[in-house]
């Protein structure tokens, strides 16, 4: 009997315990109005969450964007401004070359010039010296010769000793040779 009594339930008890829809009913009645009050601000904030966040994306996009164009133009106007730096710049250190090149070309023109000038000054020297030597040279050995005959002439005239004769040749040699020493110095 008492096995029937375990297994057999009474009306009465059946009633007493509830059932999960019944707990949910209750706790919807005490906390229902509570809960969806929360979930309706959870989802409000939720919602204002992502539209925030949607903002700050868009507005950071937008700031990288800006940046990125602020950027690009700059590096394009620093690079158009370096590079027509760099071409005044060649065109200074061409036009300096050139005008280095040209005064280089004219003094050496110059200097060539100047050259020229001192060997044509020194031939014409060195031709009037060795003409003047060479004038200077007839003048002495047609001096000689005038003497020699004149010496001649007056041995004609005179007779003289062997003594005589072989003294005027020293003497004659010796002019003659001084005559030579010193025309070869000069020249």
């Amino acid at each position: 009997m008492t096995k029937k009594q375990t297994t057999t339930n009474s009306p009465a008890q059946e009633k007493k315990q509830p059932t999960s829809n019944d707990i949910e009913q209750l706790r919807d009645i005490l906390f229902g109005h509570h809960a969806r009050a929360i979930e309706n601000r959870l989802d409000h904030l939720e919602k204002r969450l992502d539209t925030t966040r949607r903002e700050w994306n868009e507005m950071l996009e937008t700031r990288i964007n800006k940046l990125a164009e602020s950027s690009n133009s700059q590096l394009a106007t620093t690079r158009q401004e370096f590079a027509e730096q760099l071409q005044a710049l060649q065109k200074e250190i061409t036009s300096s070359i050139e005008k280095l090149a040209t005064e280089f070309q004219n003094q050496l023109a110059s200097t060539r010039q100047e050259f020229t000038d001192k060997i044509d000054r020194l031939a014409d020297e060195l031709t009037e010296r060795l003409s003047a030597a060479q004038s200077e040279s007839r003048q002495r050995d047609d001096d000689l010769r005038q003497e020699l005959l004149t010496l001649s002439a007056w041995l004609d005239n005179k007779k003289a000793s062997r003594e005589t004769l072989a003294d005027l040749l020293i003497e004659m040699g010796r002019k003659l040779q001084d005559d030579i020493t010193p025309s070869s110095e000069t020249e």
